[in-house]
């Protein structure tokens, strides 16, 4: 290929295009220097030295304009006044632009001397004004410097602006991050531990002034490893190598280890360390805290001492000890629960229900739910197998643990061997339960003789005598009420025991009781040639009361007085309400009680020291029974022996009673009718003399001796009424009472069980076997006289 000379392009001067290849060879050796340049005063500088360079000026100016419109020196050369960053008067300032609107050349001012051409543009870009351009030099500049020097200007504008944007945005995020960085400062600083930073390597590069103020070291001295110098020695090795571990790995660091602060001490904290990572997931730097946890280990450690504490104590004591967590499964028994019962494991939450019998779970696990569901005590005795296979009673008992809130943490219990006891106790109530068969049975023992006893006497009584005749009788038949008192009383005393005495409540006035309970005494009080003294209220008191129990209760403790005064003594009877309860004071001139019988006068087969009286001494106990069951109480007060006695009972008033009490033990007339009776009853005398007792009535009776001959008769006689026997030989009454009831012939025939078993399972019996009625020999003559004329109650 053939070369060719070069040619300038026609029309084109070649000094003008030297001059406009020094512009482009300047503007790119401008560029070339202002990439490497770091800031605007940097590359305002290089474009400074282009265009003296270009227009061949000694010296040159380049201003800026600021953010308040003020203009400042960039760069500068040649002017000592005029150092970069300096500000430029407003006088120079004002010349200048004067210059450049003019367009002239030459020295504004002596400021920049005036023997100098001076040649000033200005420095805007996309038609904002960046500041201006100033050289000088000793010879005039021509029109073409100018242009030269406007082009120039031009890219120079720009690329300054460009430089000032980016220096901006720089100064902006270096000012972010400086806001950053002390906001970051600040809030390590309000965190109440102590913190720290690290680079990549594990070495440490900052901590708190937390960290510096508890460990009194400087931050020079926390620097690079300096910080374990602080860590208590017992503990540096393990802490020293999870933090190798954790810079290794760039996984988090944890450890819990003593720090030593500033006075010597150590306290516990534990710390913990994030790394920051890189994109390769490595760790750039770590960020960490030293919280104390001081308070808490302590805590802990004497949580662990108070937990040796109790299983020494636990393991000491004679009892099965367990600890329960706030669900209710077992977490802890001591050593003599294990050796009791074979166990070799942890404790399990369910490992009691297979050593609890069979027949004691269901109740045992219910009482358990129930108590870590409300969070009561736990209380219950059941049979625990021992770990011979022997099962022993045992009293169990849970206590809940609570919080400051009251919320269950925990529970803590015992189980007490209570086997002894609960045998004795089991042995005790047989021996009761056959104590009151034997009570029971005595009392219907002597029932049986005392019925035909008293229907004769009915039968004294009804014939006329003389007075050497109607004394002995009379003496007969208060000894006779007193007998049937004692029997009566006697069979009360098993009720008691076996807690089945059952109230027949009722609305009933006091005063007409009180008559009764006293005429039930008046042939004692005449006896004993007592005075009696009554005060009572003078309006109605009515009771909700069972009316026969509180009969008892009143001529129970009437008697008592009676017989414990001595010959012609005085007795006080004073009844009186207030807030709503009666006050019954039973007082005596009698021998009255020591402090000793005070204390025990109502416990059962009581009587009053160096003292003989007859009876059993179970009056007053039963007082103190009946009373309480009607919601009462009952005292004893007394000055001393000798010195009488009073005692005082209260009861319930009812307040609005209407009712009219019924008449207390009146005379039945005789009936009307005549009524064919059977009387059933293998105690002949008993039969025979209720046969005369009713025939004297006007009625037809018939007497069999046992239940097969009792059908028969019945069959033959058509009885309107049957008073059956229980205790019969054979077939029992009972028996009999279902078999008539059975006899579509018979079974419209009211029949009433006449018998010495007077308990109210005996009652119960009746009415189910199909007894209209019951009564408990000796029956009253005038009731069993009621209930032959079809009276629906006895």
């Amino acid at each position: 290929m053939k070369t060719e000379a070069y040619r300038p392009l026609p029309g084109v001067e070649t000094g003008v295009l030297r001059r406009q290849n020094n512009v482009l060879v300047n503007i790119v050796r401008i560029f070339r220097h202002a990439v490497s340049s770091h800031s605007e005063t940097e590359v305002a500088e290089v474009c400074l030295d282009g265009a003296m360079s270009l227009t061949a000026s000694g010296r040159g100016l380049i201003g800026s304009a600021g953010e308040g419109g003020e203009l400042r020196c960039l760069a500068s050369a040649g002017w000592p006044a005029l150092a970069a960053g300096a500000s430029i008067e407003r006088p120079l300032e004002d010349a200048l632009h004067r210059l450049i609107a003019s367009g002239a050349t030459g020295s504004p001012t002596a400021q920049l001397d005036a023997g100098d051409a001076v040649l000033a543009v200005p420095l805007t870009s996309a038609g904002v004004p960046q500041g201006l351009l100033v050289v000088a030099r000793q010879r005039r500049y021509d029109p073409e410097d100018r242009e030269a020097l406007e082009a120039l200007a031009e890219q120079m504008a720009g690329l300054l602006a460009h430089r000032r944007d980016e220096q901006g945005r720089r100064l902006s995020v270096e000012r972010a991050l400086r806001d950053s960085e002390e906001r970051f400062r600040a809030m390590v600083e309000a965190v109440p531990a102590l913190t720290f930073e690290a680079d990549a390597e594990g070495f440490n590069t900052f901590s708190s002034e937390r960290w510096c103020a508890y460990t009194g070291m400087t931050m020079e001295e926390t620097l690079g490893a300096g910080w374990i110098r602080a860590i208590h020695p017992d503990d540096l090795e393990a802490a020293a190598a999870r933090w190798t571990e954790a810079t290794r790995t760039s996984t988090l660091f944890e450890s819990q280890h003593r720090l030593r602060a500033a006075d010597g001490s150590y306290r516990w904290f534990i710390g913990r360390a994030l790394p920051f990572r890189d994109a390769s997931g490595r760790a750039s730097r770590w960020a960490g805290s030293l919280t104390d946890i001081d308070d808490l280990v302590r805590a802990e450690q004497a949580l662990r001492s108070s937990e040796a504490r109790f299983r020494q104590l636990a393991n000491a004591m004679p009892q099965l000890v367990w600890t329960a967590n706030a669900d209710g499964v077992v977490d802890y028994y001591n050593q003599r629960q294990a050796e009791f019962s074979g166990f070799e494991e942890s404790p399990n939450g369910s490992r009691w229900a297979p050593v609890v019998h069979q027949e004691d779970r269901a109740a045992t696990a219910a009482a358990w739910s129930h108590a870590v569901a409300t969070g009561t005590v736990y209380e219950i005795e059941h049979r625990v197998l021992r770990a011979d296979g022997i099962y022993r009673w045992y009293l169990t008992r849970g206590f809940p643990v609570t919080d400051a809130s009251g919320r269950v943490v925990k529970w803590f219990g015992t189980a007490t061997d209570v086997d002894v006891t609960k045998r004795a106790e089991e042995t005790l109530r047989e021996e009761d339960r056959r104590k009151n068969e034997f009570l029971a049975t005595l009392s219907h023992e002597l029932r049986n003789p005392l019925a035909p006893i008293r229907y004769a006497l009915e039968l004294l009584s009804g014939a006329g005598h003389d007075e050497a005749t109607a004394r002995p009788i009379d003496v007969i038949g208060r000894q006779l009420k007193h007998l049937v008192r004692l029997v009566d009383d006697l069979l009360d005393v098993t009720r008691v025991a076996s807690n089945k005495i059952r109230l027949r409540r009722r609305l009933v006035e006091f005063g007409p009781v009180l008559e009764h309970a006293l005429e039930t005494v008046e042939r004692d009080l005449q006896a004993a040639g007592h005075s009696l003294s009554i005060s009572t209220p003078p309006a109605p008191v009515w009771l909700n009361a069972d009316p026969d129990r509180l009969a008892q209760i009143l001529s129970n403790v009437l008697l008592n007085a009676v017989q414990y005064t001595p010959a012609n003594g005085r007795i006080y009877v004073d009844a009186s309400v207030a807030a709503g309860t009666l006050r019954l004071s039973v007082s005596d001139t009698g021998v009255g009680l020591g402090r000793g019988d005070l204390d025990r006068v109502f416990q059962m087969f009581t009587q009053v020291s160096g003292v003989s009286r007859d009876g059993l001494g179970i009056g007053l106990s039963l007082v103190k029974a009946l009373v309480e069951l009607h919601g009462g109480t009952v005292e004893a007060r007394s000055e001393g022996s000798g010195l009488g006695s009073d005692f005082i009972v209260r009861l319930p008033v009812e307040v609005g009673g209407q009712a009219t009490a019924p008449a207390m033990n009146g005379r039945v007339e005789r009936p009307a009718a005549v009524r064919r009776v059977l009387v059933v009853d293998d105690n002949l005398d008993a039969a025979e003399m209720m046969r005369t007792l009713l025939e004297l009535d006007g009625h037809e009776v018939r007497v069999a001796g046992n239940a097969p001959d009792a059908l028969r008769v019945a069959g033959e006689f058509g009885p309107d009424v049957g008073l059956f026997d229980i205790g019969l030989p054979g077939v029992d009454g009972y028996e009999l009472a279902r078999r008539v009831r059975a006899d579509a012939a018979l079974s419209a025939m009211r029949l009433v069980a006449v018998t010495g078993w007077g308990q109210e399972e005996d009652r119960r019996r009746a009415i189910e076997a199909g007894f209209d009625a019951h009564m408990t020999k000796p029956a009253d003559p005038d009731a069993v006289r009621k209930v032959v004329n079809g009276s629906r109650t006895v």
